[in-house]
């Protein structure tokens, strides 16, 4: 029994790590159609290439508090733990900067007048999603690193509740609600604004943003507050 708890609280986080993309993707082409759905999956790649560069990052750190927890050096964990932030962020600058690079291609190559009208559609709805990449990577990374902290502190039960609550619970009927509202008003012509509606592959990574977010933000608190992590 205790065998099949440990797994279910290592399979869980993993799978709602990558498996709602998958599920958002489905959302996105319901509400927003094929062009709609193929940006979004397009990004949820690129996402998924860029946070393969911050897995060696939580590798590491796992590894390497493993060690010094076992050794009951908890300061040096914590070292280790403010490097692996630093890390993170270092990365998500340099998504960032590639990100804004790539919306800016993207823009222009949404205004050439030779291209199909899939095509600069698929552009324009991809530059939209561009800016969100780095800020997503960022959040999943840290959320990867604290986790891992708790599952080597025996306290990986506290990572999947706050996985499954964040993301499946509450972040996926949140991104149905908001991607629907949003999107009503920008299929009867309206321009992507706050007030006038959005596309909703832009509608559901605001809301997968907003979750992890959510995520993260409860994994740092949870790291803080217990002893053993502070």
């Amino acid at each position: 029994m205790a065998l099949s708890r440990h797994y279910a609280h290592s399979l869980l986080p993993a799978t709602l790590r990558t498996g709602l993309q998958n599920l958002l993707t489905v959302i996105a082409l319901v509400l927003g159609g094929p062009v709609e759905a193929a940006s979004f999956a397009v990004c949820a790649l690129l996402l998924q290439a860029l946070h393969a560069l911050c897995m060696g990052v939580q590798q590491a750190t796992l590894m390497l508090i493993s060690r010094h927890l076992g050794q009951a050096r908890r300061d040096a964990a914590r070292g280790v733990m403010r490097v692996a932030g630093a890390l993170v962020v270092a990365l998500a600058i340099v998504a960032g900067l590639l990100g804004a690079l790539g919306q800016s291609g993207l823009d222009h190559l949404a205004a050439n007048d030779a291209l199909s009208t899939s095509t600069a559609e698929l552009s324009l709805s991809l530059a939209r999603l561009a800016p969100y990449l780095a800020p997503l990577l960022l959040l999943k990374s840290l959320s990867g690193i604290y986790g891992g902290f708790l599952a080597v502190t025996a306290r990986g039960y506290i990572g999947t509740w706050v996985l499954v609550s964040a993301q499946a619970v509450l972040g996926l009927p949140f991104a149905w609600i908001w991607a629907a509202h949003a999107t009503h008003f920008y299929r009867h012509g309206a321009t992507p604004s706050a007030h006038h509606g959005q596309p909703a592959a832009l509608a559901l990574v605001q809301a997968h943003l907003g979750s992890w977010l959510v995520s993260t933000a409860s994994f740092v608190a949870v790291y803080l507050i217990i002893p053993t992590a502070a």
